[in-house]
């Protein structure tokens, strides 16, 4: 329990988390708590998460200390026919574009953003009390 100092009265929760900011500082501090479970295991396991067509990939990886997203689409394609053959043989080159981020890079700047939002003391509006 909290207490005011101006008035002198124990402030219950539901008063501490009026208004967004607390609740958005609450889940910003749970989402850097997740990272920060995930930023552990990234040293002790791989995790991949593939998505997509046979034409594009989308990627998103955890592994040793980053945090990485992937797209894998074709640039080019040679088709190759032969008479007689009832097949056609297709080569499909692929291009790659990748951005990875350590998962300090992101766990840093929510930790911030949350301390700031749950420890923020909203302003009075109106008369003096």
């Amino acid at each position: 329990m909290w207490t005011d100092n101006k008035v002198g009265r124990v402030l219950i929760m539901r008063e501490f988390f009026r208004g967004w900011r607390r609740k958005a500082g609450v889940v910003t501090l749970v989402m850097a708590c997740v990272m920060a479970g995930m930023w552990v295991r990234s040293y002790l396991a791989d995790d991949h998460i593939w998505v997509g067509t046979p034409y594009q990939r989308l990627a998103v990886l955890s592994q040793e200390g980053n945090f990485s997203w992937e797209s894998n689409s074709p640039s080019s394609s040679s088709f190759h026919f032969d008479y007689g053959v009832t097949s056609i043989n297709t080569m499909l080159r692929f291009e790659s574009l990748a951005y990875a981020t350590p998962y300090w890079a992101i766990i840093g700047p929510l930790t911030l953003l949350s301390a700031y939002l749950i420890l923020w003391k909203p302003r009075k509006f109106g008369g003096q009390q």
